[in-house]
C-alpha cells in the first residue's frame, strides 16, 4: 500500500478508535482525563468485561510506515537554527518552530523559511505571523527603552534627594555649631562679668566693724 493509502485507513480509524481515559476522571475532578492502567484485582477495565471501558490494544495503532507522520504524509522536525532549517527536505519534511525560541528568532527563520518556499507547521499565515512578531519585538524593545528611562530619571532624583539632604544636614550642623560657639562665648563673658563684679563689691558699714 502506498502512504495515501495508509494515511487515509489510518484517519479512517482514528475516528473511529475510542477516548482511552482514566475511568475514574469520568466523576472525579481531581483525576485528570489521562490513561492509567487499571491495577485493581477486581477491576472490570483490567479483566476485559463486557460493558467496561476497553482497554489499548496493538490493534488500535497506526500503520508502522506512517507512524510519526502528519496527515499530509510528511515528516514534522523541530528546528532551532538557520542551518537545521536549510536542512530540511522540501517533499518529505515540514519545519516546526521550537517553543523556546525568541521573537527575532522565529522572524529570521520564518523569513528564510518564505525565501526557500519550506513549509512550516502550525503556522497558518506566515507573513502575518511575521508582521505581528515584528509589531510585538518593536513594542517590547520601546517599552524596555522607557523603563530604563524612567529608571534612570528616578536614579537622578533619588541621587538629588540625597545630595539635597547631605547639605541641609551639613548646613543644620554648621548652624548647631555656631550657636553652640555662640553659646559658650556668652556663658564666658557673663562668667567674667560676674568675677568683675564680685572683685569691685562696695563694703558695708557692718563689714567695717
Amino acid at each position: 500500500m502506498t502512504i495515501k493509502q495508509l494515511l487515509s485507513q489510518r484517519n479512517k480509524a482514528k475516528k473511529r478508535k475510542p477516548p482511552f481515559v482514566d475511568r475514574a476522571s469520568n466523576y472525579t475532578r481531581r483525576i485528570k482525563k489521562r490513561w492509567r492502567l487499571p491495577r485493581g484485582l477486581h477491576s472490570g477495565t483490567r479483566q476485559c468485561h463486557k460493558g467496561k471501558p476497553i482497554m489499548p490494544s496493538p490493534g488500535f495503532g497506526s500503520p508502522r510506515a506512517v507512524y510519526g507522520l502528519t496527515r499530509s504524509g510528511v515528516k514534522p522536525i523541530l528546528i532551532r537554527t538557520e542551518k537545521e532549517l536549510l536542512a530540511v527536505d522540501v517533499k518529505t519534511e515540514a519545519a516546526v518552530l521550537m517553543s523556546g525560541l525568541g521573537g527575532r528568532s522565529r522572524v529570521r527563520l520564518l523569513t528564510l523559511a518564505t525565501e526557500k518556499k519550506i513549509p512550516v507547521l502550525y503556522v497558518k499565515d506566515v507573513s502575518a505571523k511575521i508582521t505581528e512578531l515584528k509589531n510585538a519585538v518593536a513594542y517590547r524593545s520601546k517599552s524596555s527603552k522607557d523603563l530604563r528611562k524612567k529608571k534612570q530619571d528616578r536614579e537622578s532624583e533619588q541621587k538629588l534627594k540625597s545630595e539635597k539632604s547631605k547639605e541641609e544636614k551639613q548646613a543644620k550642623a554648621a548652624a548647631s555649631s555656631d550657636a553652640a560657639k555662640k553659646k559658650a562665648a556668652g556663658a564666658a563673658k557673663t562668667g567674667a562679668v560676674k568675677v568683675e563684679t564680685e572683685k569691685v563689691q562696695p563694703v558695708t558699714g557692718e563689714e567695717k566693724q
